[in-house]
């Protein structure tokens, strides 16, 4: 069903007197607003700590989110009332432009933890890589809306799109977010009709193209351990061991899951957070 009526598909790229208000995705505000919400709320309880080895840690700015939210939450009921036929034909445009964010934050971006991923702008720091997202979604649904992925041809153009984003956000480094582009291009192939075979094929392949990146001494030594200490978590002993390296995160996790039980310790009494664990707690 349109968002407009019929009598408005050439006007603007929204107007707000034809919009059928009914036909607006309210679940997706709502459930945005519970996650920012949520957010906030943790944030608020984090802020204001004054004992020394939480400062040590990082404090929490909570109004500088608070402002952060005011400034971008308009922008999802903005993006919600465009046309879908807008978005469409400019979805090229938008993914053009994220990737140009891409390749310049390898030359403007802030280094942080030796990986450049954010550009600094007066009031916050934008990272490329969350838009990267937006711009793959939109260019694979312009793509494979007249795509139907029967024939090899097919898949070369989807592929490239996805290939390019993930290529620049691994090459900050950031692999963790570029592996996130990896799912999100997955479930557009599947929504556009491919088949679970010819998928599976994809991630059999990714997973060989991976051991022959570190093989080839491509991948960074870091980053494989990444991978291994994913695989030697799930045995307690071994993640105990690594608990003050490479496993650090996986045990505090298990930790935090482990005393809070189902319903937690309360608003900032957390174990990590009152102890001084959290690396990044602004974050």
């Amino acid at each position: 069903m349109s968002l407009y009526s019929n009598d408005s598909r050439r006007a603007s790229p929204w107007s707000l007197s034809n919009v059928r208000w009914f036909a607006v995705d309210w679940h997706i505000l709502i459930l945005a607003g519970i996650l920012i919400g949520v957010g906030m709320l943790f944030l608020s309880a984090m802020d204001g700590a004054e004992d020394a080895h939480l400062r040590m840690a990082g404090g929490v700015n909570f109004a500088g989110h608070r402002e952060k939210v005011l400034l971008t939450a308009p922008l999802i009921l903005v993006g919600m009332l465009l046309r879908p036929s807008w978005v469409k034909r400019y979805a090229p445009l938008i993914y053009m432009g994220s990737i140009a964010l891409l390749f310049a934050v390898m030359f403007i971006g802030n280094e942080r933890n030796n990986a450049r991923r954010w550009i600094q702008l007066p009031k916050f720091d934008l990272q490329p890589s969350e838009l990267a997202k937006l711009g793959l979604i939109l260019i694979l649904a312009r793509i494979l809306s007249s795509n139907r992925l029967e024939k090899g041809k097919d898949w070369i153009a989807p592929l490239m799109a996805a290939a390019l984003p993930v290529l620049l956000v691994a090459a900050q480094p950031d692999l963790g977010t570029a592996m996130t582009l990896v799912p999100i291009t997955l479930g557009m192939l599947y929504l556009a009709g491919a088949r679970g075979r010819v998928l599976a094929g994809l991630v059999a392949m990714g997973f060989l193209v991976g051991a022959g990146a570190h093989s080839a001494g491509l991948v960074k030594d870091y980053q494989w351990r990444r991978v291994e200490t994913w695989a030697a978590s799930y045995q307690p002993d071994d993640l105990i061991a690594m608990r003050n390296g490479s496993g650090y995160h996986q045990y505090q996790a298990r930790l935090t899951i482990g005393n809070g039980d189902l319903w937690g310790r309360g608003l900032g009494q957390g174990v990590a957070n009152g102890a001084g664990h959290l690396p990044e707690r602004d974050s």
